[in-house]
């Protein structure tokens, strides 16, 4: 008997222990089970997260990956990836203020130094000197003055003894350092032991109140179109026969010529102009062309008197080169002088005493209440303290890149002190406006003066 053919269809359903159709019926099946699961097996393959290879699970990303851009799926795949996170700002959410959360992470300077530190950055340390600007012919700057814009003005005190021939300047620069204009005074003689001294800035206009101490004149300029005009003269004063005189007349028993050296504005625009030599302070009225004697004293009657000036609200500072007062007997002295209401001198306040040797001049107020001060002879900068201390002594040549060498007028702008030097100098690389780093307050404050305190002997101030 011969057996039937055995197919392989039929020997795999005898294998599963069934029959031929049930067999077809599960590859049919199974068939199309595959066919709808393929076509999801790439998305559940993308998805999956990579298996961490670093045993420290440092991530190590190269600098290609990091700068890489994600690349979109097209069109035709059948899944997307899903776009970056964005921004708060992107989303409409505020942004947190710095500090607050997380901390903001510091940002690089351009030239990828160390990012800056929490701290504010220092400032100049106390007592550095600096250079503002250089003074050109004729040099030996005499007086200093600082306008509301910041230009500062610079006068040249050159004659016979000190700085070039010809007329004196007064120059201009702006707040850094940079000549703006020169301006040539006119009238003074040709053979002037000196030449201009004090400048201050007239609060409403901006013009120029310049002191000629030879000429006995205070002169206005025209900044803007370099007009120029005498606005007074100092009249030369009687000596004081008695000690109650109803007249206006000089203290002491010496006559001495007028001899007006500093000059200052208060806020009402009276000027006010000090004259050591017949120990006087004057004061000139807006519009008026004749001074008046505003005050004198008892203790300053030598020819060394008022010096330096600066005004300060309700209060005069000034400086004398000698006073007989008990508290500086012979000594030169800081004294502050009230004003009342009606614009009258009240009473005086004796400051500081300085040492026998070097009287005070030039002068400057700081808006904690220092005085900053130009000593004679030696030419050293003190700063004395409102309670009447000293604070801070400078002393020349200083360590600067430029000698400290005979200032003649100070002003102070901000945290820097200007200081006119080298008035009396023959090196003319020394005539120049130096800065001084103090620490007094981010304020405006000048106040002009020069050191011109030799006394001849007949005590005419020269």
């Amino acid at each position: 008997m011969i057996e039937p053919t055995t197919t392989p269809v039929a020997r795999v359903a005898r294998a599963l222990d069934c029959t031929e159709g049930q067999l077809l019926t599960m590859v049919i099946g199974l068939t199309f089970a595959l066919l709808l699961a393929v076509p999801g097996i790439p998305a559940v393959l993308r998805d999956r997260p990579p298996a961490v290879e670093q045993s420290d699970l440092t991530p190590r990303v190269s600098a290609d990956d990091a700068t890489s851009d994600v690349t979109a799926p097209t069109p035709e795949s059948p899944t997307s990836v899903p776009p970056p996170p964005q921004s708060i700002e992107a989303r409409g959410v505020p942004a947190a203020e710095p500090g607050a959360g997380a901390p903001t992470p510091p940002t690089l300077p351009p030239d990828g130094g160390s990012p800056p530190s929490d701290a504010a950055p220092s400032k100049t340390p106390v007592g550095t000197i600096g250079i503002f600007a250089p003074i050109g012919s004729p040099g030996a700057p005499g007086g200093l003055a600082v306008g509301a814009d910041g230009t500062v003005f610079v006068t040249t005190d050159n004659g016979d003894t000190r700085g070039g021939d010809g007329p004196s300047h007064v120059f201009a620069y702006n707040s850094g350092g940079v000549a703006t204009s020169d301006l040539v005074i006119a009238g003074q003689p040709e053979d002037r032991v000196g030449g201009l001294a004090g400048v201050a800035v007239e609060p409403a206009r901006g013009d120029l109140a310049v002191v000629d101490p030879e000429g006995r004149r205070i002169v206005t300029v025209d900044v803007a179109s370099g007009t120029q005009a005498v606005r007074a003269r100092i009249p030369d004063l009687p000596v004081c026969l008695l000690p109650f005189a109803t007249v206006a007349c000089q203290p002491g028993v010496e006559d001495r010529e007028p001899f007006p050296v500093s000059v200052a504005y208060d806020e009402g625009r009276n000027l006010f102009v000090t004259d050591p030599a017949q120990d006087t302070i004057w004061r000139l009225r807006p519009g008026e062309s004749s001074p008046e004697v505003w005050y004198q004293s008892v203790h300053f009657t030598t020819g060394a008197g008022p010096y330096g000036i600066a005004i300060d609200g309700g209060s005069v500072t000034f400086t004398v080169g000698a006073s007989h007062d008990l508290s500086a007997l012979g000594a030169g002295a800081l004294y502050r002088l009230a004003v009342e209401p009606d614009g009258s001198a009240g009473e005086l306040t004796f400051v500081h005493a300085f040492p026998r040797g070097e009287p005070p001049g030039a002068l400057a107020l700081g808006s904690s209440g220092a005085a900053y001060v130009v000593l004679g002879s030696s030419g050293a900068i003190v700063t004395i303290a409102r309670d009447g201390s000293q604070t801070a002594r400078i002393d020349p040549p200083g360590t600067g890149p430029i000698p400290l060498d005979a200032p003649s007028a100070v002003a102070l702008v901000h945290d820097r002190l200007l200081v006119a030097n080298g008035r009396t100098s023959d090196d003319a690389d020394r005539w120049a406006v130096l800065t001084v780093a103090v620490d007094d307050g981010p304020v405006w404050a000048a106040a002009t003066t020069d050191d011109r305190l030799r006394i001849r002997s007949s005590g005419r101030v020269s």
